[in-house]
């Protein structure tokens, strides 16, 4: 089934220092310690997803073959269409009235709205016909919407990964009850090579007082393994080369650093080299070693 991302994520490629405009702060909402299950990913960021456009925040796929309208696949939490009540499941059959009978017609409508209108879906819940109101928002930066969909919710688990190193586990179950900085990082990404100092002065540090690193990169263990060694890196490696690790965490752009609690709930995200956010992030390691 063919999918369309209706507003999702980022352009891949090594990223730099991102802008701090707009962040969520880095302690969970209300309620986030009892996160039940991992958010879904967020898919790349297509052209069509710039400022200035309306902004619903879901994923969309083409409906059941006979069947009219737009499914939708997943929907960002936080976003727009969340606190509208549409769900994965969902079929949107018309938007102010026109009948929409592809997600890229969906895509258009919503493109051609501005932040702040409101719009009408003609929504198919199991059977069940009913309008639902939506108020478009702006597209959010990077960061706010990985902070919308992985801050205060399940960390997503570990798929495919082959450990290189010793010290990295092939399951974040095996880490439960400590305090868990996870990295994507690759070869070829000079900002990652850059943060490596940084991580592992955290794990001579804080690693006796129960902080575990894992970096992660999407490619072949034999590169993730060379390149580790390259680096310098101490802390524990593994390798996705299928990649469906670094897609569960929507980790398109590089460096990408998630701290998960003991619990296993993501409590921070940074994109990119930064070393404002990498000092909040290693104050927020202080506080959840003393939950």
């Amino acid at each position: 089934m063919r999918t369309v991302p209706v507003g999702a994520l980022l352009l891949a490629g090594c990223a730099g220092a991102p802008s701090r405009a707009g962040l969520a702060p880095a302690e969970p909402p209300a309620g986030a310690l009892s996160a039940p299950t991992p958010p879904r990913p967020l898919g790349p960021l297509d052209d069509a997803a710039r400022e200035g456009h309306g902004w619903l925040g879901v994923e969309l796929g083409d409906g059941e073959r006979g069947t009219a309208g737009v499914q939708v696949r997943g929907v960002t939490r936080g976003s727009p269409a969340a606190r509208a009540g549409l769900r994965a499941g969902d079929l949107v059959r018309s938007i102010d009235g026109r009948t929409v009978a592809a997600p890229r017609e969906l895509v258009e409508a919503v493109r051609r709205r501005r932040p702040g209108e409101r719009v009408a879906l003609g929504v198919d819940r199991a059977g069940s016909l009913r309008l639902v109101g939506v108020t478009l928002e702006r597209f959010p930066a990077r960061d706010e919407l990985l902070h919308a969909n992985y801050v205060g919710a399940a960390a997503p688990p570990l798929t495919g990964v082959q450990p290189v190193s010793v010290e990295a586990p092939s399951s974040l179950e095996a880490l439960r009850g400590k305090v868990v900085v996870l990295e994507f990082w690759a070869s070829w990404c000079v900002y990652c090579r850059a943060l490596v100092p940084v991580l592992n002065g955290w794990r001579q540090e804080l690693g006796p007082l129960g902080v575990s690193i894992l970096g992660v990169a999407n490619e072949p263990f034999q590169v993730a393994d060379a390149a580790s060694r390259r680096f310098g890196v101490e802390y524990g490696v593994a390798a996705d080369p299928t990649g469906a690790t670094t897609e569960a965490y929507s980790a398109y752009s590089l460096p990408m650093v998630f701290v998960i609690d003991r619990r296993g709930t993501v409590r921070d995200v940074i994109v990119g080299y930064d070393e404002a956010r990498l000092a909040e992030a290693r104050r927020l390691l202080d506080r959840l070693l003393a939950e």
